[in-house]
Order: C-alpha cells, then sequence, then structure tokens
C-alpha cells in the first residue's frame, strides 16, 4: 500500500495502534513487497529497451513488436496481481476499525500530495 511504504514503521505502530503480532506480519508483508519490485522495474526497462530499438531501425520486426508488447502487458498484470494480494493481507492483518483509520490515513495523504500541485499545468485547462 502506497501509505504504509513511505511511512516508517513506528509511525504507524502508533497511528493504527497495532499489536506486536500485527508489526511482525506488517514488516514481513514489506520484505516480501520489496523482494519482487526491483525484478519488475528491471524487466520494464528491459522491454522498453527492446521496443525502442525496435521503433528506431528502418524496418521493425512486427512479430518481435508485438511478442515485447504482450511481455509487458504480462509483466502489468503480474503487478497488478501483486498489489492485490498484498491488499488481501494488509486486511487480513488489521481490524475492521484499522481499516477505517487507514482508509481516512490515505484520503489525507492524497489530498496532501495534490495541493502541492494546484497551479500547475492543469490550470491552463480548467478555468
Amino acid at each position: 500500500m502506497r501509505v504504509l511504504k513511505k511511512v516508517p514503521m513506528e509511525k504507524i505502530k502508533s497511528l493504527l495502534n497495532l499489536s506486536p503480532e500485527q508489526v511482525a506480519g506488517l514488516k514481513q508483508m514489506r520484505s516480501q513487497m520489496k523482494g519482487q519490485k526491483p525484478g519488475f522495474r528491471k524487466e520494464k526497462r528491459r522491454i522498453r529497451k527492446a521496443m525502442r530499438a525496435q521503433w528506431k531501425s528502418e524496418t521493425p520486426n512486427v512479430e518481435v513488436l508485438k511478442s515485447l508488447h504482450q511481455e509487458m502487458m504480462n509483466l502489468r498484470q503480474k503487478k497488478a496481481t501483486l498489489r492485490f494480494e498484498t491488499k488481501l493481507k494488509l486486511f487480513q492483518i488489521l481490524k475492521p476499525a484499522q481499516r477505517k483509520k487507514l482508509k481516512s490515513l490515505r484520503r489525507k495523504f492524497r489530498r496532501g500530495f495534490r495541493g502541492k500541485f494546484r497551479g500547475g499545468w492543469g490550470h491552463r485547462f480548467h478555468k
């Protein structure tokens, strides 16, 4: 969960009133996520680089481009599945009241983040 990955564990523990078992479960979940993310990034870079090379060539191989595109879609599907499984694990660890508190923290986090970019590109088009 995005809110959890940027906040120190001690702060999460105090904000959500986590038990030691819950803290251990969250730490385990975080370490599993960390181990899988770098692989996605490397693979995504490799596929993008190969696609760029194909597009830059004088005669791009259509079959190669299709297979690279399919690899990228498979990678995105794996990432989405991992995100979904992580969310399920999180909801198994937290109690209903803690889930509600986490939901409000997410909203607060998003509002704060969006506020930093007010007056950026969007203001030109939404007058």
